[in-house]
């Protein structure tokens, strides 16, 4: 290499790096998962809310309100 770092180094730092990224990723999911495990039931009743459908009085012609 030119650049006067040993190849070794380069690897090691590479990896150092990665290894970095990673635990920051699964520190992460970690944390999401306990926030879901508090409140998981409420969640599913939020989303089934999101989905369901909704009675309307009268027909729609599809273009939205005006």
């Amino acid at each position: 290499m030119g650049d006067g770092r040993v190849p070794g180094k380069v690897q090691q730092k590479k990896l150092e790096s990665a290894a970095g990224i990673l635990v920051l990723g699964l520190t992460s999911i970690h944390e999401a998962m306990m926030d879901m495990a508090d409140g998981h039931v409420d969640n599913d009743r939020l989303i089934v809310g999101m989905f369901a459908k909704v009675k309307a009085d009268r027909q729609s012609d599809g273009a939205g309100e005006r």
